[in-house]
Formats: C-alpha cells, sequence, structure tokens
C-alpha cells in the first residue's frame, strides 16, 4: 500500500474515533495537578488564572458554534460512521481556515492544558493533537479532492489548513442557526464546564495537602492526637512546637484557623502551674505572619 492510501486510511479511523482523545488527554492533566497550589497562597490569584484558561475553551466553543451555525444539513456534523459532505462550504469560518471546526477543539482543550501552570502538559497537548489531527484532516482532504475536484482545489489554494493567515471573511448564504448550534455543541458546551469544575476541585484538594517530608503527604486539617504516657499539656506543647514550625515555611492561605482559646500554652521545664505569655491566639498571629523569618514561635 503507497503512503498516500495508508496515511489516508489511518486517518479516516482515527476520524471514526476521535471522541476519545479528550478522555486520554486529561490523564497527564490531572497527574499534573499533583503539587498543585495557589500562586503565592493567594486564591483570588488563582481565579483570575481559572477564568483566563476557561475564555480560552470558550473561545475554542465559540469558533465551533460560528462555524456550524452558518453551514448546510450534510456537512461539519459530529458523525463518527465516516467522512459526510454534501456540498463543499467556503464561507464564513471556512474562508478563514479549511478546518475550523479542529481549530476551536484545539481551544477548548488548551485552556485546560493550561490550567496546572505547568509547561509541559500544553506542549504535549500540542504535539498529540497535531499527530492526531494531522492525519484526519488528510483524510478529509483526500475525501474532499475526490468530491469537487477543481473547486476544492481552488478553495484550498487560497485558504490555510488550521492557522488564519487573512481575515477576509465571506459572508455566508444561509443565516446563522442558534437551533443548528444547539443541537450539536450542548455536548461540548456541558464537557467544558464539567472539565473545569473536576480541575478546580482536584486542584483544591492538592492545594490543601501540604507534604512534611519525602512521602510524607499530610492534610492540615487533620487534629492532633495525644501520645499514650504523656500529660495534656505536653501533647499540646509538641504540637504547637510542630505546627509553628510548619507555619513557618507554608504560605498564608494554607494554614488553618486554629482554635482562638483563651488557655495559654504550658512551657516545657517550666514550673508547675506556670504558664508562659504567649496564649494560642498570639501562636495563630505568629504562624499566620506572611513574613518567614518572623513566623517562627517566640520560644
Amino acid at each position: 500500500m503507497a503512503l498516500r492510501e495508508e496515511l489516508e486510511r489511518s486517518g479516516n479511523w482515527l476520524f471514526c474515533h476521535r471522541s476519545y482523545l479528550p478522555i486520554v488527554m486529561l490523564v497527564p492533566i490531572l497527574v499534573a495537578l499533583h503539587g498543585y497550589s495557589y500562586p503565592d497562597g493567594r486564591h483570588d490569584l488563582d481565579l483570575g488564572w481559572e477564568m483566563f484558561c476557561l475564555a480560552i475553551g470558550l473561545a475554542g466553543l465559540a469558533i465551533r458554534a460560528l462555524t456550524v451555525g452558518f453551514t448546510p444539513a450534510g456537512t461539519s456534523g459530529r458523525n463518527t460512521a465516516g467522512q459526510v459532505a454534501a456540498s463543499l462550504n467556503t464561507r464564513g469560518m471556512y474562508a478563514l481556515v479549511r478546518h475550523p471546526l479542529y481549530l476551536g477543539n484545539y481551544l477548548m482543550w488548551l485552556g485546560p492544558a493550561l490550567f496546572p501552570r505547568v509547561w509541559w502538559v500544553p506542549v504535549l497537548l500540542t504535539l498529540v493533537f497535531w499527530l492526531y489531527y494531522e492525519r484526519i484532516m488528510f483524510a478529509e482532504e483526500e475525501f474532499l479532492r475526490r468530491s469537487f475536484g477543481p473547486g476544492y482545489e481552488e478553495w484550498a489554494e487560497r485558504t490555510p489548513a488550521f492557522l488564519p493567515t487573512h481575515l477576509r471573511w465571506v459572508a455566508p448564504k444561509l443565516p446563522f442557526s442558534m437551533r443548528n448550534v444547539l443541537r450539536r455543541e450542548y455536548s461540548g458546551f456541558f464537557g467544558l464546564i464539567a472539565t473545569f469544575v473536576v480541575l478546580d476541585r482536584v486542584g483544591l484538594r492538592c492545594h490543601r495537602r501540604v507534604p512534611l517530608g519525602p512521602g510524607l503527604g499530610r492534610h492540615l486539617r487533620r487534629e492532633p492526637r495525644n501520645l499514650p504516657g504523656a500529660s495534656h499539656a505536653q501533647a499540646t506543647d509538641a504540637t504547637a512546637a510542630r505546627e509553628g514550625a510548619i507555619g513557618a515555611y507554608l504560605p498564608t492561605s494554607v494554614i488553618p484557623a486554629r482554635r482562638r482559646a483563651s488557655a495559654s500554652i504550658a512551657m516545657p521545664g517550666s514550673p508547675s502551674g506556670h504558664r508562659s505569655a504567649i496564649s494560642r491566639n498570639a501562636f495563630c498571629a505568629a504562624s499566620e505572619s506572611p513574613s518567614r523569618s518572623s513566623t517562627r514561635p517566640s520560644w
């Protein structure tokens, strides 16, 4: 089999199974969330980044909606059985690029790929997407060349394949159909929103988990336990010292609020009944200070 036929055959197979690519690409994105934390420990900065990533995904969805809203029936569908083209689309988004739906798909997945703020995830997505969809686009164009001949050749000569190099919009012959958009793109919209909800929940969970050493991930919200054979005061002293040391190296937002008890902490080695002047409130203020140098317990 010649290379041209082999590329077309593999492209047709990938075309029929292209709906599985988003599931595959979700795996490295979730892996990249391990060790995720807010920028400078600030949730407002993280929220701004999430909105930026969501805007990229919605831009891809808008490109898809603008494409299918002007196309006639029998073209630009979500069919997976094989190539279908009742007519050659050369207007609207198809006047800018030959594959606007795949450009929209790329942006819809670039948004989630940027979410973890790890450089290799969008790079991996771009490589996988291009290797996957390059053959699909090749198979589609071979089908269009056989179906429409010189008309396709003329359109392909003046129109780039994936990235627009000009903005010569040609008004479509048909009016925009919102019904057509809702019928074809509702699954993409809900899939995009569900993806960001999952990433937000997983990112929040990873942010709250703080590693205390090699292989020792621990949740800071866990309450301290009294050690066997130790008095309550000794257990409290050990817990306070440990948590104070942790607070010196962690962002402010990951230190959970402590109980504002009026009882002060007994100092190790101090006379019986003697209490330190540092209360739990003072300990909380020390551990929640933004300066690392000033967050160590004073004792």
